[in-house]
């Protein structure tokens, strides 16, 4: 995923805690009680997307041309 960028962030209501959050629409959300261990889920994370598919890459290149994202069709 292209746009597959998780974030380390501090929870606003508990102090001491760490969340990796991805705003990419992959639904990654997670808690982590220490700031190390929140980054180092975060760097797994992105090892683990892996380069974008082909799909994605198209949807990409049509997002570029456009400028805006062309409507999915099923």
């Amino acid at each position: 995923m292209e746009n597959h960028d998780p974030q380390v962030l501090p929870m606003a209501d508990v102090a001491d805690r760490w969340v990796v959050r991805c705003d990419c629409g992959c639904g990654l959300l997670t808690q982590y009680a220490s700031r190390d261990e929140a980054e180092d889920a975060a760097a797994q994370a992105r090892e683990e997307a892996g380069p974008p598919t082909a799909r994605e890459q198209a949807i990409e290149e049509v997002v570029e041309d456009d400028g805006e994202r062309a409507p999915e069709r099923i």
